[in-house]
């Protein structure tokens, strides 16, 4: 691409909108530094908040596509890598995902980092981080590395740093081999299934030979905070109606008669602790309640 210069009085052609943007970024760069941008990684694009929410500096970014600016001369940013993209903030991994490097209102435009090291705000220990409801969350998946933890001093946090878009080590890459009932899976960092292996879409993700309960429906759970998450299915009983219920829970709760643990969730993994292949779970005589 050539880049000339333009002596007073010539005839020039307007610059696309993305290239007036980056072009104002870097001019903002020239200012005293702040605590939202100071600084323009490899990696960075710019980037159109469609949603109706403000995204801060230093969250996380899912990246929904390409932002049409009706502008016939953004094409040409495709050569250099500068294709604008319509942003929101990111929930889960199912998108593609970054760290906004500046507060950008909704409808206005600012700089992204899809790779490469960039600082932002997470909570959380572990060694790989994954967008969720509550924001960026630490643990042992993601595409995000932990490089240096976000840091709190005097009441005030500052961001930690994270590598964008590396893969974790074979070595923690477990074979999901098990396809019977009552099988976790994930579904993005924040949410888990319990289907039947062998059919995930099924109605049923197992049986039992509870009455009132031999048909366990498919169960989707949603976790709104981060960390380990047992996972248990828990059965109750009603001495009024002499009737059986169940739900799926992450704690044995005090009234439940008996339960089954299937495994933990944490952070978009899971471990599958329960695992049969019979056609049904039999707890024999110890739903016989008199």
């Amino acid at each position: 691409m050539q880049f000339s210069d333009v002596a007073p009085g010539m005839s020039r052609e307007s610059e696309s909108a993305s290239w007036h943007n980056a072009v104002n970024f870097l001019l903002r760069q020239s200012k005293a530094l702040s605590e939202e941008k100071n600084f323009l990684p490899p990696g960075a694009i710019t980037f159109y908040n469609i949603s109706t929410q403000e995204i801060p500096a230093f969250t996380a970014v899912a990246v929904t596509g390409e932002f049409d600016s009706g502008d016939p001369q953004a094409l040409f940013r495709r050569f250099d890598g500068m294709l604008p993209a319509s942003g929101i903030p990111a929930l889960d991994g199912e998108l593609p995902w970054g760290i906004a490097l500046e507060k950008v209102a909704p409808g206005q435009s600012g700089m992204m980092v899809l790779y490469g090291l960039v600082p932002a705000f997470f909570s959380g220990t572990g060694k790989r981080v994954a967008p969720g409801t509550d924001g960026l969350a630490a643990g042992e998946s993601g595409t995000g590395e932990v490089i240096f933890p976000c840091v709190h001093n005097n009441a005030k946090t500052y961001p930690g740093l994270l590598l964008l878009g590396s893969a974790a080590p074979a070595a923690n890459v477990v074979p999901d081999d098990y396809n019977g009932y009552f099988k976790l899976h994930s579904l993005s960092s924040n949410s888990a299934a319990i289907v039947c292996g062998s059919q995930p879409d099924a109605e049923n993700c197992g049986f039992t030979d509870v009455p009132g309960a031999e048909n366990i429906p498919r169960t989707v759970m949603n976790f709104t905070e981060p960390g380990r998450k047992q996972i248990y299915l828990l059965f109750f009983y009603d001495r009024e109606t002499k009737k059986y219920s169940f739900r799926f829970d992450t704690f044995i709760a005090e009234d439940a008669v008996f339960y089954l643990y299937l495994g933990y969730f944490q952070n978009g993994t899971v471990t599958q602790s329960y695992r049969s292949n019979k056609n049904r779970e039999d707890f024999g005589e110890s739903w016989y309640l008199k």
